[in-house]
């Protein structure tokens, strides 16, 4: 990111609660103590947004194999820093179970074989039920499942989309949204 690119990016982020002021309640001309309190809740709620934002970008680009000292150069930290600050996510060391019901995890996922082993994982009755950083958790069935993933920026629109659609929401990863679709018994 150049210069002038994060000098236009703070700008625009720090306009947030305004732009929220004026498009919710209107602009703060004859604002009186309470609405400006008010705009610190709001650029509060703004500040603790981005905080998590970074967090899922982070988890995004580990998806998308970039390394620790990719993020930590990314935002001006050491390899280490990073690692302590942005992983943390443990390995609870579930493994298959043939029973319906039983919760297993697959590991080593990345952005770019995570579509893969949802395929794969569906066609064995695999029903994605969690996923968090290289991992997907998927519960037993006797039904084949069927997984579609969007990029959602705006989840909200993409959910309502794919459940006109007849998907399911079945778990999400930011940027992207996992949907599935139980399709026919095993047995069949």
């Amino acid at each position: 990111m150049t210069p002038d690119q994060e000098k236009s990016l703070r700008e625009r982020v720090a306009d947030v609660p305004l732009e929220w002021r004026m498009a919710e309640i209107g602009p703060l001309d004859q604002a009186d103590r309470a609405a400006f309190v008010q705009m610190v809740t709001a650029a509060h709620v703004a500040a603790d947004e981005a905080r998590r934002s970074v967090g899922r970008w982070v988890d995004a680009a580990r998806r998308a194999e970039a390394t620790w000292d990719d993020i930590g150069r990314a935002v001006g930290i050491s390899r280490q820093a990073a690692q302590q600050r942005f992983g943390g996510w443990g390995d609870t060391g579930e493994t298959p179970g043939a029973a319906p019901g039983a919760v297993y995890r697959r590991r080593g996922l990345t952005a770019f074989n995570e579509v893969r082993v949802l395929t794969e994982e569906g066609a064995k009755g695999g029903e994605a039920v969690a996923c968090g950083p290289g991992w997907f958790a998927f519960c037993t069935t006797d039904r084949q499942w069927t997984y579609h993933r969007a990029v959602a920026l705006r989840p909200s629109r993409t959910i309502e989309a794919m459940t006109a659609e007849g998907w399911t929401l079945a778990t999400e990863w930011y940027p992207f949204l996992y949907f599935k679709k139980a399709g026919p018994s095993l047995a069949a």
